[in-house]
């Protein structure tokens, strides 16, 4: 966690999404799969996935 602000009455904090991330990496990861193995309609479908890939 990171420390973003801290006065004497509030402290917020960042906390940092191992598992979006993950998430993520894996939705790129199977879209490149699909955009490379399938021909066009679903190499579309491939290239949808790398694109929401956060």
């Amino acid at each position: 966690m990171k420390v973003i602000q801290h006065t004497s009455a509030l402290l917020i904090l960042q906390e940092r999404l191992l598992g979006i991330r993950l998430l993520g990496g894996a939705t790129a990861l199977f879209g490149f799969f699909i955009f490379i193995i399938f021909a066009f309609p679903f190499d579309l479908f491939g290239c949808f996935c790398i694109a929401i890939a956060p």
